[in-house]
């Protein structure tokens, strides 16, 4: 199992790609970093293994730290507010 792990130093976020891998020996199971990806909002999709690259959850993660899809996100968030609330104004006259 792959996933990305976060760390936070001085109030920025670097991010690390982890495997878990089960230790037969002491019957549990550790993280191995497989590799570091550096400061989370400069981390793009071809930083990450090809092995790796367009695992969902991983893409999720990432586009939850790019600042570029965080605006879109947003933006889109308060176009649909702002329909909303011109469509329940409307029906209310």
């Amino acid at each position: 199992m792959v996933y990305i792990r976060t760390k936070k130093v001085k109030n920025d976020q670097y991010l690390y790609l982890v495997k878990s891998v089960w230790d037969s020996k002491n019957k549990t199971s550790k993280q191995e970093i497989v590799k570091y990806l550096g400061k989370a909002s400069d981390v793009l999709k071809d930083d990450i293994p090809i092995d790796y690259r367009n695992d969902p959850k991983i893409l999720s993660v990432l586009a939850s730290f790019n600042p570029k899809d965080i605006r879109k996100r947003e933006d889109a968030s308060k176009k649909s507010k702002q329909q909303l609330y011109k469509k329940r104004s409307t029906r209310d006259q």
